[in-house]
């Protein structure tokens, strides 16, 4: 893996490629998009034909992988320039993780807007705890969801 900036991009979209390539034909669409953000780099999204299975959306930009799964599990890879390949393989086994039905996570709604969601990704025997919090008044009251999704390859 080479040290410029963008290569990173390149390999977290090959990898994702790889991923989808893994998968049974049918289960799954890969979207690899440019981003919006000014800042460039790329959207990828992998998402379930089966709409109990939890969706994977990556953002790849320099050296930072955002990653987020199911409705708002989110967590952030940072590819440093000697831990490269550290860090796609971290991607790829939470990815993959995902893909196999080990994610649950409880989303809080305000107004219909995900204002917290805590997410939990099971890998061998490790519970990793994924977490996302805004800013919202902590006197409204909130409607909280509790999602266990799918593995890809199960049927609805």
């Amino acid at each position: 893996m080479a040290n410029l900036t963008g290569i990173v991009e390149d390999d977290v979209c090959n990898l994702f490629r790889q991923v989808f390539a893994a998968l049974k034909p049918g289960i799954a669409e890969l979207e690899i998009l440019p981003s919006r953000d000014p800042a460039g780099g790329a959207d990828i999204i992998l998402r379930p034909t089966n709409p109990k299975s939890a969706q994977i959306w990556s953002h790849a930009s320099d050296r930072t992988v955002s990653l987020r799964f199911g409705r708002h599990s989110i967590t952030e890879v940072f590819a440093t320039y000697k831990a490269e390949t550290k860090a796609l393989n971290k991607i790829r086994w939470m990815s993959e993780a995902v893909i196999n039905g080990e994610l649950s996570e409880d989303v809080w709604l305000l107004d219909g807007k995900v204002v917290k969601a805590v997410g939990s990704l099971k890998v061998d025997s490790k519970v990793l705890k994924l977490r996302y919090c805004r800013f919202c008044n902590p006197f409204r009251s909130r409607e909280r969801q509790h999602f266990s999704y799918l593995p890809y390859s199960a049927s609805e």
